[in-house]
């Protein structure tokens, strides 16, 4: 989605404009790949190894 179409949809939204900036600064960053590293930390935090949100969903949904 180009970024003036969902700053658009935000707007339209009702959210006001720094948090639409904000979350444009967040889809910006994740369109980048910035959220694709895994720190090796998060196993030993949550205590097995971290999935996908792509599979979250898929079986959250099923």
């Amino acid at each position: 989605m180009p970024d003036d179409t969902f700053r658009r949809h935000l707007a339209e939204a009702g959210l006001l404009s720094d948090r639409v900036e904000g979350l444009m600064g967040v889809f910006t960053a994740a369109r980048a790949g910035e959220f694709a590293a895994q720190d090796p930390t998060l196993t030993t935090v949550i205590g097995r190894a971290p999935i996908a949100l792509e599979v979250l969903l898929r079986d959250q949904l099923a």
